[in-house]
């Protein structure tokens, strides 16, 4: 992603490279939570069978960073695993059973259920990336495109 990303002239912030900007006096959810307040533009979220590290609250670290990208008004692309799309109705139906084989914790699915039922966000199933890289690099476009009709008045971008 980090890959694909840079080469579309983007600066990604993925914490997992040296590149991520740490403030020393932060602590590690706090600075994930900070870079997205203070540093992005733009908020992609994939969702796959891992939940992630938990927070405060019980909420998992990505979990706080989304919400942090809606309250700060950020365009968000969110892709979920379709493994995991698939499987919500049967986890809806028997939400007491076993769903090892596909997520670490149910709250993946809960986390979904909540993305899917606000329909403050279009959810994007995705089984490889790939697929990601496609709807990426047309909705970026559709992104760019829509910032500059307001500096060329009278002028009407296409894309194909």
């Amino acid at each position: 992603m980090r890959q694909f990303l840079t080469g579309l002239g983007l600066d990604p912030m993925v914490s997992e490279y040296n590149s991520f900007p740490v403030n020393p006096d932060l602590g590690t959810i706090d600075n994930c939570l900070n870079a997205v307040e203070t540093r992005a533009d733009t908020f992609i979220l994939i969702v796959g069978g891992r939940y992630g590290s938990l927070a405060d609250g019980g909420k998992s670290v990505t979990n706080l960073e989304y919400q942090t990208a809606n309250a700060k008004g950020i365009p968000a692309y969110v892709f979920v695993m379709r493994s995991i799309l698939d499987i919500v109705p049967v986890w809806k139906a028997n939400q007491s059973g076993n769903f090892g084989h596909v997520v670490d914790s149910v709250k993946v699915f809960e986390f979904v259920e909540k993305l899917r039922q606000t329909g403050e966000e279009w959810v994007f199933p995705f089984e490889h990336a790939q697929d990601i890289f496609d709807v990426l690099r047309n909705q970026l476009a559709y992104l760019f495109m829509d910032s500059l009709e307001p500096m060329i008045p009278g002028y009407t971008f296409e894309f194909s």
